[in-house]
């Protein structure tokens, strides 16, 4: 399940919850899978954050990107990459890649 339900949601809402994470992990993959087709180099969080604004219009916070990134990781759909790149806060971050690339 890609939703922690840390905060004891029930019912309809966290049925909501969980439809909303599965929705972001969808995003992430498909972010993931263009930039596969246009370069082999990852991506980080706040740059995935980032282009979701941008094409989806979307505002989420980056602990939900990192939380869905963490989950695709786990299911062997994306890597962890050595590459860092400079983060929001001054800080190198990891970046992630698609699986199999």
């Amino acid at each position: 399940m890609a939703y922690y339900n840390t905060n004891r949601e029930g019912g309809n809402t966290l049925r909501l919850s969980w439809g909303k994470a599965d929705k972001q992990e969808n995003m992430i993959m498909e972010i993931f899978q263009e930039r596969a087709r246009q370069t082999l180099a990852g991506l980080a969080p706040h740059q995935v954050r980032d282009k979701i604004a941008q094409d989806y219009g979307k505002q989420y916070p980056l602990t939900s990107i990192r939380r869905a990134i963490s989950n695709l990781t786990d299911n062997g759909e994306l890597v962890k990459l050595d590459r860092m790149v400079p983060g929001n806060y001054g800080k190198n971050v990891h970046t992630w890649r698609l699986r199999g690339i």
